[in-house]
């Protein structure tokens, strides 16, 4: 039986990583689930080849599920060079406390659509402004090293480097990538990134591939997601790349901000602004579901953008540790899996001031386990290997079949009887 091929990109997503760390990463959890499910060793082969002209290091995975031979191709996007030290800790904060400022008027404003799509409830805004303010005493402190005695500049010097530079590494990721202003010395940065993603998936899909699948981590996936929507709108307008569109395609998201992306870091029109509406939703509309466009006694609006991809599965993993990610409420056909609590909470300091900064480890641990959840990597694995037949759709029935994925989905996996989903 000839093998099915299966190329998976892997994007990190925000911090210092290195060129294939993220590769390694993915690669040996994947082989450390598959092992586990078959018993058998996996063969691994380093693969050198051109994709979209540029030369791409990847690892071929050779296995069977069944009777179904596999040759999984895993390549990685990296990005992180492209960012690395291009906004100062300064800048971060000043980022982070105009996005708290930001969301607080975008809830105020907005109560209905954060009640419909976020479950948002007051007092669940908190940590956002509080943590902004938090960071700003941090690095008001580095003043006070002039007041020390000498003794304990050097120490209070190291100590304030080195979270000021942890905050501008994973923050400063962020406060560039998701830059809306076109004019901002940042958007050019995030260009960049975004083009690299889009040339990398546009090579995958013009390659031999039967099933392309992208698994993307926390900024990763707003990465992920912006450069499926350029493939989205390229097919719209190329119809020999648009014949690509009956492979299989599938979306793994995990620890993603997407829909906190979608809700405060975007810009954010007026109702009166009906034209720049109209361009900008459906330029930037990949699967969103508020694509809802205002009505007026002298136009109707529309667009000839359309889906190209509504057989797209996407799967996205959240934990409710986790402040980054979420349940993804504001896009179409997610299929939404709560990751079981596997962290130490039994563990929890009993003084206030220990369980405050065990809540923060907490919150670190929870963003970064998905890295070693077999869960995740047990189902991508049969994932890779499901042949999910996928019949050409004809260009004027593209407008009817928004949506369809829904119909066959087991949507939104819930949390166990007795414990609410929060957000």
């Amino acid at each position: 039986m000839q093998a099915r091929k299966v190329g998976l990109l892997v994007v990190h997503g925000q911090g210092e990583q290195d060129r294939y760390q993220t590769l390694d990463e993915f690669t040996r959890s994947l082989v450390r689930a598959l092992y586990n499910q078959t018993g058998e060793k996996v063969d691994l082969m380093h693969m050198r080849s051109r994709v979209d002209g540029d030369v791409d290091d990847s690892i071929r995975l050779r296995y069977s599920l069944g009777s179904v031979p596999i040759e999984l191709d895993l390549h990685e996007y990296y990005w992180a060079s492209d960012m690395s030290r291009h906004i100062s800790f300064g800048e971060t904060i000043e980022w982070l406390i105009e996005t708290a400022n930001g969301a607080e008027k975008f809830y105020d404003e907005n109560e209905t659509l954060a009640h419909r799509y976020e479950g948002y409830q007051k007092g669940r805004r908190w940590y956002l402004k509080h943590l902004g303010n938090a960071l700003q005493i941090v690095y008001s402190l580095r003043n006070v090293t002039r007041f020390l005695p000498g003794s304990f500049d050097p120490l209070l010097r190291k100590m304030m480097g080195k979270y000021t530079q942890v905050c501008a590494d994973y923050f400063g990721d962020s406060a560039i990538y998701t830059t809306s202003d076109s004019k901002s010395k940042f958007y050019e940065i995030r260009q960049t990134v975004l083009d690299g993603m889009t040339r990398k998936l546009i090579g995958l899909i013009n390659a031999d591939y039967d099933k392309i699948i992208i698994a993307a981590h926390s900024l990763g996936s707003v990465i992920a997601y912006d450069a499926l929507n350029q493939v989205n709108l390229e097919m719209n307008v190329n119809p020999s790349f648009a014949a690509k569109a009956d492979k299989q395609f599938e979306l793994i998201t995990f620890g993603s901000p997407l829909d906190k992306v979608a809700f405060f870091l975007r810009e954010h029109l007026r109702q009166t602004d009906y034209i720049k509406q109209l361009v900008i939703k459906h330029v930037n509309g990949y699967r969103k579901k508020f694509l809802e466009m205002p009505s007026g006694n002298e136009y109707t609006v529309s667009s000839s953008v359309q889906d190209y991809l509504p057989h797209l599965r996407w799967i996205n993993y959240w934990h409710p540790d986790d402040p980054i990610s979420g349940h993804l409420d504001y896009y179409d056909c997610v299929d939404n899996i709560r990751l079981a609590n596997e962290l130490p909470v039994s563990k929890q300091p009993r003084n206030p001031l220990g369980r405050l900064f065990w809540q923060f480890k907490l919150y670190g641990v929870a963003h970064t386990h998905y890295w070693s959840n077999e869960q995740i990597f047990r189902e991508a694995i049969n994932r890779a290997a499901a042949n999910d037949i996928r019949k050409p759709i004809p260009a004027d029935k593209l407008d009817q079949v928004s949506g369809l994925l829904c119909q066959n989905q087991i949507l939104n996996r819930q949390a166990p009887a007795g414990q609410p989903r929060p957000h």
